[in-house]
């Protein structure tokens, strides 16, 4: 007979096919994180909600990738000298380059429509 005999037990996970204890804490831990996460997004899209849309002239400041390139955070310098950074799909800000004048919406922080000078204003 080689090896040791642990009564059909591995040394990490317990019996195989019984979840053990640590196990049991982590998948709990886990779903808890997921919970907080989704209060907290469904938290921001009500906060947004509740804000006005507002539509000003504004220049786009800046303009920077972020998450990989799917998202961008664009900086918008608005009349008063005020800066306003939204962030948006990158699909949206294809468009957007720094210098580009013309109509800003938006909603709380999330980026309704920026219409350029030139094209419907």
């Amino acid at each position: 007979m080689t090896g040791f005999n642990m009564g059909g037990r591995l040394p990490i996970f317990g019996r195989v096919g019984e979840p053990t204890p640590g196990m049991t804490i982590a998948f709990y831990i886990l779903l808890a994180a997921a919970a907080v996460a989704v209060v907290f997004i469904i938290r921001a899209r009500l906060n947004d909600g509740r804000h006005m849309e507002v539509s000003v002239k504004a220049r786009v400041a800046d303009k920077r990738e972020i998450k990989g390139g799917m998202d961008c955070v664009v900086s918008f310098e608005l009349p008063e000298g005020e800066t306003k950074a939204l962030r948006l799909a990158a699909s949206e800000a294809t468009s957007l380059a720094p210098g580009d004048k013309g109509k800003l919406t938006y909603q709380g922080k999330r980026f309704v429509a920026f219409e350029k000078e030139g094209m419907g204003l």
